[in-house]
């Protein structure tokens, strides 16, 4: 059978070795040829390692948009995968009658504000967790708009990050139509939970933003981050 390596080594180039084992795998009949890049290239195409027959499989690490199963572009993306996204997760009304947060069947069709929690449950730091934030916001731009989207994508924002046990983070967003927000809220929840398998979201419409403002930074090792420090701070 033959088997290909790859070595790289600080006394030798990069070079790529086919062994070609006779009889059984201890046997000292093994024969070493060295091949430069074209040379190899020629030869795993004649055996097929790059087709689609061969059984070698490629362990290149799939892209954010393959492992959430969703196209990078929204032109690209199908009506009921946009309509999963927004149905991703419940967005909540406090009823100041019955004192408890309720589910909203139907947003009312105006410009809203929302409050945002996403939880990833797990023992992240801080500055991983504003990086994985810029990282989505700055995907969903891109997913919205293509390469323009610094341009078009207008979010007007506040983050929070708090810790209690675990870093977590709250988003205040302003004047967003709810199905331009379902669809961020969908995208958002989707590639966290695509990092941190045990991430949790709750959304609700804010009634009092300084009372929203209050609870988010109950703890005095709050961190708060505004839309223009994300701008400035684009990778």
């Amino acid at each position: 059978m033959s088997v290909v390596y790859e070595i790289k080594g600080a006394e030798m180039p990069l070079c790529k070795i086919i062994i070609k084992i006779k009889g059984l795998l201890m046997s000292d009949d093994i024969e070493i040829t060295k091949y430069d890049n074209f040379k190899f290239n020629q030869i795993i195409q004649k055996q097929g390692l790059n087709s689609n027959k061969s059984n070698y499989k490629s362990k290149q690490k799939k892209s954010v948009h393959q492992q959430i199963n969703l196209p990078n572009r929204i032109i690209y993306t199908t009506s009921a995968s946009i309509d999963e996204l927004k149905k991703l997760n419940q967005v909540y009304k406090y009823n100041f009658e019955n004192k408890r947060d309720e589910i909203l069947t139907k947003l009312p069709e105006k410009q809203l504000n929302y409050h945002l929690s996403f939880n990833p449950h797990t023992g992240i730091t801080e500055d991983k967790l504003k990086d994985t934030f810029n990282f989505i916001k700055n995907k969903y731009g891109y997913f919205l708009y293509g390469n323009n989207w610094m341009k078009y994508l207008n979010l007007d924002y506040d983050l929070y990050i708090e810790k209690q046990n675990n870093y977590h983070l709250h988003l205040i967003i302003r004047n967003m139509m709810p199905d331009d927000f379902l669809l961020l809220y969908g995208y958002f929840f989707r590639l966290l939970q695509s990092q941190y398998q045990e991430t949790t979201a709750y959304c609700k419409l804010i009634d009092d933003e300084n009372l929203t403002i209050k609870y988010d930074i109950k703890n005095n090792n709050t961190s708060i981050y505004d839309a223009k420090y994300f701008i400035k701070n684009k990778d």
